[in-house]
């Protein structure tokens, strides 16, 4: 009778494995690097050299601005990427219910009505927390109130409010913008007296 041992497979060699994943660390710092080395050539462009005034200049030499503060790799890739919030609804009304939505839908509003009037904002926000602002500017263009709102739902229904009393007539706006000041929706209303 013939004895059968059966077939034993050689294990691979480990350094295979590890040259693998030290080629796989090199490509990534590699790219890192040539990513931050193109942001600062490119987008930064090439840092002038302050030429020396002459002795026989008159007149001094204009106040040049203050250069802005490079940025790190992970800033660029987070300003690039980061997801924004979108507004889905704004409401100008007078309350706000115990579900969180506007009591109505207002174009209009007299100061006699006194209390407060809300700006009611229905946000999406993809992932990670974002702050918006409402900033309720005044028919004369000055700010009336500026609210930050913290968001952190991916969607979230959120208010600000201004008291009547006090408040001058005419057409009003309230801006939502993100928190570096770019306006994502504006509103417009009109107190009346």
């Amino acid at each position: 009778m013939v004895d059968f041992t059966g077939y034993a497979k050689k294990p691979e060699p480990k350094w295979m494995s590890m040259l693998l994943v030290l080629a796989g660390i090199v490509i990534l710092i590699v790219a890192y690097t040539g990513f931050g080395v193109y942001y600062e050539y490119f987008e930064h462009g090439k840092k002038e050299t302050k030429a020396k005034p002459s002795a026989t200049a008159l007149k001094p030499a204009p106040v040049q601005p203050a250069e802005k503060k490079a940025l790190t790799l992970s800033e660029v890739i987070a300003s690039r990427w980061q997801p924004t919030v979108t507004v889905e609804s704004i409401v100008i009304s007078s309350g706000i219910d115990e579900n969180n939505q506007p009591v109505d839908r207002l174009d209009s509003v007299k100061i006699s009505q006194g209390g407060k009037l809300y700006c009611y904002t229905r946000v999406k926000n993809i992932s990670g927390s974002n702050r918006i602002r409402h900033v309720w500017i005044a028919p004369s263009g000055t700010t009336a109130a500026d609210t930050g709102i913290d968001i952190d739902n991916n969607i979230s229904n959120v208010w600000s409010y201004i008291n009547l009393s006090g408040k001058s007539a005419g057409n009003w706006e309230v801006d939502v913008m993100t928190e570096d000041g770019r306006v994502l929706v504006k509103k417009p209303f009109r107190i009346t007296d």
